[in-house]
């Protein structure tokens, strides 16, 4: 029994905490690019991430070394977990899995909808994936302040299904992960690799990645800007298109018996979750500058619609979640 805890759950365990501890820390570099891009130290922040690293041969600039480079170890850390999921987690058996995996099908499919509907063509057509997008970091660190709300079930059900929106969002990065040998006992090259990245990864990249990419310039920014149609298609397509999605898609998986509601929550607990799902943030973030990397101007328009769809979904899910009674069924 104590082996089957030590294998299982002991690291499910420590990766919530972790990823909790981590969602904190993400938060204060977001706060900070934010404040550090609109405030009197604007010119040095923004001459500070855009400025080159002089390497032999040529000079690579910090934004690119930060995204391009330091995020593939963040894709591949997300691979080697959702393969360790697989095997001997949350995801290991068919009837685990079905759940989380349709309710991700919805929180991608409707999001990616409601974007693609307010932008069917041109170089917009190109972000449709960016609000499919759910950070595990932000999300589970929200939901580990409402636990008292919040059954430990859809915790983990939200986990499993972040895990499913990365791969269907960032496949080329997470497949090399999925590569890494895995075990169901003793230690694998998997678990030695994850405990060895997680923290410089958690602590480390993916803060840094968000004191880079979160510094946008609000000064003049208004209702327009939110209404142009990236913006709004983001925006919409975290805060609507992700609760709408994953509420609907599990609801219904659990009335036709497809699978039992996670720690036999209700309705209004599954929605504040499925609202904490839209806070897109890191991997959105990424999505972004991988669509618009050409298009400055639809690029600023995408982080405006993430910071908004993301702040949005977060105080919506929680102040929900916390008018929802514990025990209410």
């Amino acid at each position: 029994m104590r082996s089957i805890f030590r294998t299982v759950v002991a690291p499910l365990q420590r990766f919530l905490e972790e990823e909790a501890a981590s969602g904190v820390l993400l938060f204060v570099a977001a706060v900070a690019a934010l404040l550090l891009a609109n405030g009197p130290l604007a010119d040095v922040y923004e001459t500070a991430v855009h400025s080159s690293l002089p390497l032999p041969g040529r000079a690579i600039p910090i934004h690119a070394i930060v995204n391009d480079g330091l995020m593939a170890l963040f894709f591949f850390l997300v691979g080697m977990e959702i393969k360790r999921e697989l095997v001997a987690g949350e995801l290991r058996s068919v009837s685990s899995a079905v759940l989380p995996g349709i309710a991700a099908a919805g929180g991608m499919l409707v999001p990616a909808a409601i974007y693609a509907t307010l932008n069917p063509g041109g170089a917009a057509a190109r972000g449709w994936a960016i609000p499919m997008a759910t950070d595990i970091a932000f999300s589970i660190g929200c939901l580990t302040l409402l636990k008292k709300r919040v059954p430990a079930a859809l915790v983990v059900f939200l986990t499993a299904l972040a895990i499913f929106d990365d791969i269907g969002g960032i496949a080329a990065g997470v497949l090399l992960g999925l590569l890494v040998p895995a075990s169901i006992s003793g230690e694998a090259p998997l678990d030695r690799w994850i405990e060895r990245l997680h923290g410089p990864v958690a602590f480390g990249i993916v803060p840094l990645f968000a004191l880079v990419n979160s510094g946008v310039h609000l000064h003049g920014a208004g209702i327009s800007d939110l209404l142009q149609p990236v913006s709004l298609g983001v925006a919409l397509g975290l805060f609507a298109g992700k609760q709408v999605g994953i509420t609907s898609f599990t609801w219904a998986a659990v009335k036709l018996r497809m699978a039992r509601m996670p720690g036999d929550a209700t309705l209004h607990q599954l929605h504040g979750v499925a609202l904490i799902g839209g806070i897109g943030f890191t991997v959105a973030l990424f999505l972004a500058d991988l669509a618009f990397a050409t298009e400055p101007v639809l690029l600023a328009q995408a982080k405006l619609g993430i910071l908004a769809g993301s702040l949005l979904s977060g105080v919506a899910g929680a102040l929900l979640l916390l008018l929802t009674p514990a025990d209410s069924r």
